[in-house]
C-alpha cells in the first residue's frame, strides 16, 4: 500500500518549490534534459483529455514515492511486477491536492480513474485501438515507459516537477480568463487600491506593470468622459522604433492632436532627457511623465526649463501614486471596480498573463476579489 499522506506532502512540497520560480523565468526553467520528453509532458497537461493529466501526475507521484512501483500499472490486479491501485491512490492524493492548491485546473474530478481510458489494467499500446485520444495516450505511455525503465525515484520526481511546472503555467493562463467578482463589503478605498498598486509595482517588471496600471486607468476615464477618440499603447518591452510609437501611451483627440504619456519605474536626469527628446522628435506639444520612483536630482528644473522654453511644450511630471489618487478620487465605486478588472484585460491584451496573475493574486490576498 502506498502512503497517501506522504504522496500529498510530496505534491505540496514540489508545488511550493515550483511556486518559488519567478514568473518571468517559467519558460526558461526545466527539471529534465530530454526536450522530447518535456514536449510530451506539456502536450498532456495542455491537452483536452483530462484523465491523462491526472494519470501523468499520479503515476509519477507513485513512482517517486516507491521506485518498486510500476509506473505503467493502473490496477492492483495488473499482471506486471509493481502493480498498484492507482485509482484509490489518486483519490487520496491528487484529488484533494488539486482542490486545495490547483483551483481545479485539471478538471475538478473527484474520481479521475473512473474514466474509460484508465479502466485498463495498465497503460499500454496494446489497447490503443480502444482509445479515442491516441496521440495523448502514446505520449503518456512514452513518458511513463521512460520513467519505468530508468527505475529511479529521483528521475520520476524530476519529471513530476516538470509536469507541475506546466500545470503552473496553465493555471496562470486559465485564471486570468476567469470572471472576477469584487467581494469587499464596503466601497473600495484609496487605501485598498494604493496598497494593491504598491505591492504590484514593487516587483521589477521592466516598466510593464506601471504602464499597464496607467493605461488601464486612462481607458476607464476615457470611457466616462470621452475626451479622446483613441487611447493606445504597445508592449513595454518592445522598442518604440519597432512599433513607431511617439510615447508609451498615446491619447489621440478628436482634432488628431496627441497627448503623449511616458511611464517609467524610475525617473532620473537621463530618462527625463530621453523622454523629452522623444517628444520633440515626434512633435508632441503636450506630455505627461509618470514615474513610480524618482532619483534625487538637482537638474530637473533646468532640464524642464530648457525643453519647455525652447520647444514650446507643456510638460507635467507626477508620481504614479499621486496621479492614481487624483483620478481615483473622482471615480465612483463601480468605476474603481472597473479599473481593477481593466488592469487584467490590459495585461492579457498585451500578452502578459504572468503579470495579470500577479495582480489577481495580490487582490485575492487582500480579500478584495475572488475568481468565479
Amino acid at each position: 500500500m502506498l502512503d497517501a499522506k506522504k504522496g500529498y506532502e510530496m505534491l505540496r512540497e514540489l508545488w511550493k518549490e515550483v511556486g518559488k520560480i519567478d514568473i518571468k523565468d517559467l519558460d526558461k526553467v526545466s527539471f529534465i534534459e530530454d526536450s522530447n520528453l518535456i514536449a510530451k509532458v506539456r502536450l498532456i497537461i495542455r491537452g483536452k483529455t483530462e484523465s491523462y493529466k491526472y494519470a501523468l501526475l499520479c503515476q509519477l507521484l507513485a513512482k517517486a514515492i516507491d521506485p518498486s512501483i510500476n509506473a505503467l500499472a493502473i490496477q492492483a490486479k495488473a499482471k506486471v511486477p509493481g502493480s498498484f491501485d492507482a485509482r484509490s491512490f489518486c483519490k487520496k492524493t491528487l484529488v484533494p491536492f488539486e482542490r486545495d492548491y490547483l483551483r481545479n485546473v485539471l478538471g475538478g474530478s473527484g474520481d479521475p480513474y473512473v474514466s474509460k481510458p484508465l479502466r485498463h489494467e495498465t497503460i499500454s499500446l496494446s489497447v490503443l485501438k480502444e482509445i479515442r485520444d491516441k496521440r495523448g495516450w502514446k505520449d503518456l505511455y512514452e513518458i511513463l515507459k521512460t520513467v519505468q525503465e530508468k527505475g529511479d525515484a529521483e528521475f520520476a520526481k524530476n519529471v513530476l516537477r516538470q509536469a507541475l511546472l506546466e500545470v503552473r503555467k496553465l493555471l496562470i493562463e486559465v485564471q486570468v480568463k476567469r470572471p472576477i467578482s469584487i467581494i469587499k463589503p464596503r466601497s473600495l478605498t484609496l487605501t485598498d487600491l494604493n496598497n494593491a498598486i504598491d505591492k504590484f509595482l514593487a516587483e521589477p517588471s521592466g516598466g510593464v506593470r506601471s504602464q499597464a496600471i496607467v493605461y488601464a486607468l486612462m481607458r476607464v476615464i476615457n470611457g466616462r468622459i470621452k475626451a479622446f477618440n483613441t487611447i493606445r499603447t504597445a508592449k513595454a518591452t518592445v522598442p518604440d522604433a519597432a512599433v513607431k510609437k511617439p510615447s508609451d501611451i498615446e491619447c489621440i483627440g478628436k482634432d488628431g492632436n496627441i497627448v503623449g504619456i511616458y511611464v517609467t519605474d524610475v525617473l532620473d536626469d537621463n530618462k527625463l532627457k530621453e523622454d523629452l527628446s522623444k517628444a520633440v522628435r515626434n512633435k508632441l506639444t503636450k506630455i505627461m511623465i509618470i514615474a513610480y520612483k524618482f532619483k534625487p536630482s538637482l537638474n530637473f528644473k533646468d532640464i524642464l526649463k530648457h525643453y519647455t522654453w525652447n520647444y514650446n511644450i507643456d510638460v507635467v511630471i507626477i508620481n504614479i501614486t499621486e496621479f492614481m489618487n487624483i483620478i481615483l478620487t473622482l471615480l465612483n465605486n463601480s468605476s474603481r471596480e472597473e479599473f481593477i478588472q481593466e488592469v487584467v484585460r490590459v495585461l492579457q491584451e498585451l500578452g502578459y498573463p504572468d503579470h495579470a496573475m500577479a495582480w489577481i493574486n495580490i487582490l485575492e490576498e487582500m480579500k478584495v476579489i475572488k475568481i468565479t
